[in-house]
């Protein structure tokens, strides 16, 4: 029982680890290239609830790295060999069609660490932080509209940093 909508994941801090293996991995269950094996929402209860299929899936997200999710598969690949070569092949149209979809992040209240991370010239750095909640927010807006979404659901899957006190915000 699927419902008939589609939906956007959007994930901030896309091109990283996490972000690229959920991209990935919904690339692979779009077109049949795995099973749900360790899907939760694949076992009762779960798989009773009227949720979207795979095909009705957008991913997009926000990035401070120029990298794309192919780039982050091949550093993958050359480091782990954790994904097949037949997988990425199979996903890498997929895979570019979602990194379309990547837009600037922001660096605020961010450590020099991930700072050092930012090779994105796009990436503004210099904003305030109400500039950037509206730029981000229209960037979610479009987004949604671009794919006539009926939700775009935002996950944050960047690097930890220390939070912002809202007397900043």
């Amino acid at each position: 029982m699927a419902t008939s909508t589609r939906v956007g994941v959007w994930l901030v801090g896309a091109c990283g680890g996490v972000g690229t293996c959920v991209a990935l991995g919904v690339a692979a269950l779009q077109q049949g290239l795995m099973d749900e094996t360790g899907l939760t929402t694949a076992v009762a209860p779960l798989n009773q609830l009227p949720l979207n299929s795979y095909d009705q899936i957008v991913i997009g997200g926000h990035e401070i790295r120029q990298g794309r999710f192919l780039d982050t598969v091949h550093e993958f690949q050359q480091r782990s060999g954790i994904f097949s070569q037949q997988l990425v092949d199979a996903c890498s149209e997929k895979l570019t069609e979602f990194s379309d979809n990547i837009r600037p992040g922001t660096l605020i209240n961010t450590g020099e660490t991930i700072q050092k991370l930012c090779d994105w010239a796009e990436v503004p750095t210099k904003e305030s932080p109400g500039e950037a909640i509206a730029r981000l927010k229209d960037d979610l807006a479009l987004f949604q509209m671009k794919y006539q979404l009926s939700q775009v659901v935002v996950v944050n899957v960047c690097s930890t940093e220390p939070p912002t006190p809202l007397s900043e915000v």
